[in-house]
């Protein structure tokens, strides 16, 4: 919401046009890091011409696109015509513990935008935009483009990567041997649980095009001898006989039949002392925080999937065959919920 009223206020005299209008400043955003000028210019000031011959872009439009992004407060143009990223523009550097480059370019992609635009249509029909958009959902199509899977999963690792460790602090470890994350993706929350705790080992199931990144992450790592990846349909089996089940950010990408399943399958992997922990945002009874119920029409569109609440949440694991025990809302924003084996 920030974005789109400082839009309005800097470009748009109506506030709601500024609203109405704010999809243009993601695309002007996005667009900006895709052709790799926010990274160039966190190497230091360029002009136009310097930016267009570094990175093979048509001098003139670009000089049209860095004058609006100068009114959004994303780079400042110097009388001497250098162009220097500012304070809100070097988040879109790469790197930063702070940085937007990958949420960025995920919004760039084509598949990414073109589904929202099929939200009128999933408001007549139910189902994702994504889905009517491309004829398949967005994790048939993960499985087969090396280039999407690749985005998607770097923004994912960035996107509230302070989770990672509020996980590893905010959940007595000490009496779990090992750990299954449930679409744990490129592994960077199993690397932050066993980098705080030398004593765990851990498996990260998730798709094949998941599991080779999350592979090379533990090698890199050195953690080869107490990390594993391997490739599961996790409505089908998750490896059985852990003491612990993560799932963060999984379970919201699912309808309720089908979070319903998969929590089935964890229940029937983990043995009667286990835990489950899912890290999850939460829509507050008393009305969703704009972020939430933002997020909740992002799901929609992308996976067909919602945000719930705390009593959705203790409705679908009494059903799955587990007793809430805990809830806990972490720094960040997101809530860990952990529940036991009924």
């Amino acid at each position: 919401m920030a974005l789109s009223q400082d839009v309005s206020a800097r470009v748009l005299p109506d506030p709601l046009a500024g609203l109405i209008g704010a999809y243009e400043a993601s695309r002007l955003i996005a667009s900006f890091v895709e052709v790799g000028a926010a990274d160039r210019l966190a190497d230091g000031p360029a002009t136009v011409n310097e930016l267009a011959l570094d990175l093979d872009l048509h001098a003139g439009t670009l000089g049209r696109v860095v004058r609006a992004l100068e009114a959004l407060r994303i780079v400042d143009v110097g009388p001497d015509e250098t162009v220097t990223l500012t304070k809100r523009g070097a988040r879109l550097a790469p790197g930063g513990s702070d940085s937007m480059n990958a949420f960025a370019r995920a919004v760039g992609q084509p598949w990414w935008w073109a589904s929202w635009g099929r939200l009128a249509d999933a408001l007549r029909t139910g189902r994702s935009g994504f889905s009517i958009e491309h004829g398949h959902d967005l994790y048939s199509a993960l499985e087969t483009d090396a280039d999407a899977a690749r985005v998607y999963g770097n923004y994912m690792c960035s996107f509230e990567a302070n989770e990672f460790e509020e996980c590893a602090t905010h959940f007595d470890w000490s009496t779990v041997r090992s750990v299954v994350d449930v679409g744990g993706g490129q592994g960077a929350l199993l690397l932050a649980l066993l980098g705080r705790h030398s004593h765990l080992e851990g498996t990260v199931a998730d798709r094949p095009a998941a599991v080779a990144a999350a592979q090379k992450a533990f090698a890199e790592a050195g953690l080869e001898d107490r990390a594993k990846a391997v490739a599961a349909d996790f409505f089908v089996a998750v490896p059985s006989g852990a003491d612990a089940y993560v799932m963060r950010h999984v379970l919201h990408d699912w309808d309720d039949e089908a979070a319903l399943r998969l929590l089935r399958r964890v229940r029937e992997a983990m043995p009667d002392h286990g835990t489950l922990l899912v890290i999850q945002e939460v829509i507050s009874e008393a009305g969703g925080s704009s972020r939430t119920v933002f997020l909740d029409i992002a799901l929609l569109v992308l996976t067909g999937g919602r945000e719930r609440s705390m009593t959705e949440f203790r409705l679908l694991l009494e059903q799955a065959g587990f007793l809430l025990h805990r809830t806990e809302e972490l720094p960040s924003g997101a809530s860990l919920i952990e529940a036991r084996p009924a």
